[in-house]
């Protein structure tokens, strides 16, 4: 009988005694059974630990921050401390669903050449529920992390030697989307990334996370981690399309003539490097290229002749309703 490979299931906690018990009872409860869990409180003022301690598996094993040291500090100490063959990482506020762990780790298993593995997730909130849904394939992951995280933290699955080998941390140097940066650091490697097509998280949203502030700074950091991330690419962009492709990121895209040249330029130089996407690449580049024109039609006429000269490299199909808006709102501003 082959051994089943250990899995370190990671769990960061602060102030979560609201949610703690049923992340970790949803792990106790996974069909696959050979894991550690790995809980790092980082001064917890509630009653989390007293919950995380009133657990008698032995497999569960607690860390304590002697103050409070941030998230960031927190997940790299939970990397230090585990000590299975892949890591899984579970924030304290989410949950997995029982078959999780068996079907990541079968399919890593079966798939040498993949380093890591997400999956879909149904995102809840006081708004009701979403199923949060990512790129399944390796070719479609690289490319959506040029807009962001292309993956649900609490349902990444890593092999532990691509951690250790390459002595990956999450950065120091953002205040959030680490796990955006760390994916980022795997994509880097020679090993392959997946999502499977199935819901097998619960993403918990709730008022802490998404103040106004954090919603911006979330976005802040993000572009931050996009541009560490074409520079892995070997891209490299000048002021004005330094600024074009921000206004982009952040969804603000009425851009100037001059800056959607730019951004023509920056995008034709993502595009060569296509080839080892395939052509996700393109294909998302395309929509994004399509909206800044479509939103930039201040620019009249000019605007419509510089979408058209792209037309080649960025072929993006119009519906018959968007081309009447697009090329009517540029024939009024002309």
């Amino acid at each position: 009988m082959i051994e089943e490979s250990l899995v370190s299931v990671c769990i960061p906690v602060y102030n979560r005694e609201k949610f703690i018990k049923n992340a970790i009872e949803s792990v106790l409860n996974q069909t696959y059974q050979n894991f550690e869990i790995i809980v790092v409180d980082d001064g917890s003022k509630d009653d989390s630990i007293f919950i995380v301690e009133s657990f008698s598996d032995e497999r569960i094993k607690l860390f304590k921050n002697k103050v409070n040291k941030g998230v960031v500090f927190t997940r790299n100490r939970y990397l230090e401390e585990a000590s299975g063959d892949y890591i899984a990482i579970l924030d304290s506020d989410d949950f997995w669903l029982p078959t999780k762990l068996e079907k990541q780790i079968n399919f890593l298993n079966e798939n040498p050449e993949y380093g890591i593995c997400g999956t879909w997730a149904i995102r809840k909130s006081i708004n009701g529920e979403c199923i949060w849904k990512y790129p399944i394939s390796d070719e479609e992951i690289r490319a959506r992390l040029l807009w962001g995280s292309s993956m649900v933290h609490s349902s990444m699955v890593i092999k532990s030697s691509i951690i250790r080998n390459n002595s990956f941390k999450y950065c120091n140097s953002v205040k959030q989307a680490e796990d955006y940066d760390l994916l980022r650091q795997v994509a880097n490697t020679k090993s392959k990334l997946c999502n499977l097509s199935e819901v097998l998280v619960e993403y918990n949203e709730h008022n802490a996370q998404f103040t106004t502030t954090a919603k911006q700074e979330q976005i802040e950091e993000s572009f931050k981690i996009s541009l560490k991330y074409i520079d892995d690419l070997k891209v490299y962009l000048d002021a004005i399309q330094f600024s074009a492709f921000k206004k982009v990121f952040t969804f603000q895209y009425n851009l100037s003539a001059n800056e959607l040249l730019k951004l023509k330029e920056f995008f034709e130089a993502l595009n060569c490097v296509a080839l080892n996407f395939n052509d996700a690449v393109s294909e998302s580049l395309s929509k994004h290229w399509f909206l800044s024109c479509y939103h930039s039609t201040n620019n009249g006429l000019n605007t419509l002749k510089i979408f058209s000269s792209a037309q080649n490299e960025f072929p993006y199909q119009l519906t018959i309703v968007q081309k009447a808006k697009f090329y009517l709102k540029c024939l009024l501003k002309k």
